[in-house]
């Protein structure tokens, strides 16, 4: 599917979609100069929109992503059981820094 059909899919400018492909985020096939965009970007979009939800930082969903590509994960189970993992120590790692904030403001 072409870049404004994807887009729409999701709700984002074509703009927003080639900022993804042009920070890795995003593999879609390019041909003759445009993208292609299969079941595996559309996978992969949602698998970016849910890490965005958990307040995950693009670096962080590049490692991710990066990592669900190169990785042996046998289903998609296992794969969002790691990003449990990970959302739960970003969580861990936000609420020590909110209480050292508070020691220093008290």
């Amino acid at each position: 599917m072409k870049i404004g059909e994807f887009s729409d899919l999701f709700g984002l400018a074509p703009e927003t979609v080639r900022y993804y492909v042009n920070k890795g985020l995003l593999v879609p096939v390019s041909k003759n100069e445009r993208y292609d965009f299969d079941n595996v970007d559309v996978d992969d979009m949602r698998l970016l929109m849910k890490l965005k939800s958990f307040r995950f930082s693009l670096s962080e969903i590049h490692r991710i992503m990066s990592l669900r590509r190169l990785s042996n994960f046998d289903s998609k189970k296992e794969l969002m059981d790691y990003i449990d993992i990970l959302n739960h120590q970003k969580k861990i790692c936000f609420l020590k820094r909110k209480r050292s904030i508070r020691s220093l403001t008290q």
